[in-house]
């Protein structure tokens, strides 16, 4: 447990979210004591690649965690085959937009009294929605390339955010 001070407790682990290094041999720890990975893309702008949800989704599994997916900007596209694959699949689906605040309310009701990991392309509004789930968060947001039409990587290190007052996003 961290707060302003730094490192205040430290638990045992109960769950580890981790992914193998390039090279194969071994894995990396990505956070530990999570609840579940949610995985955001954009339904538009930049476009979808539903094979990288997948491997984030397989990502997931191989840990043991629970996933969900967010189709986020659904005011440009409702994201409806998206939807459907990943619920054909099992998975819970939010539709969210930082533009209209739909779906946000319903969202932020799924990550209460959770420990949830947040990942996704560049683009995909990852940020934006951090923000606007919890305001004043004020996380740096970058535009969509006009010329490759993908997202700038604008996080560079992993954050523990609140979300209300029972859940915390790992971004």
């Amino acid at each position: 447990v961290a707060d302003a001070f730094g490192i205040s407790l430290v638990e045992e682990r109960h769950s580890l979210l981790a992914r193998r290094v390039p090279d194969g041999r071994g894995t990396r720890p990505v956070a530990a004591n999570v609840d579940e990975v949610l995985v955001v893309t954009a339904t538009f702008d930049p476009l979808p690649i539903p094979q990288l949800i997948d491997r984030l989704l397989v990502v997931a599994a191989a840990n043991d965690l629970a996933a969900a997916v967010v189709l986020n900007k659904t005011d440009l596209d409702p994201g409806d085959e998206l939807a459907a694959r990943f619920q054909g699949a099992g998975y819970p689906v939010f539709r969210t937009s930082v533009r209209t605040g739909a779906g946000l309310e319903l969202l932020k009701e799924r990550l209460a009294g959770r420990v949830t990991v947040v990942a996704g392309p560049s683009g995909a509004g990852k940020s934006s929605l951090l923000n606007a789930l919890e305001p004043g968060l004020d996380l740096r947001t970058g535009e969509i390339s006009a010329r490759i039409k993908r997202g700038a990587h604008t996080t560079v290190s992993a954050v523990i955010v609140p979300v209300g007052n029972e859940g915390f996003i790992v971004d």
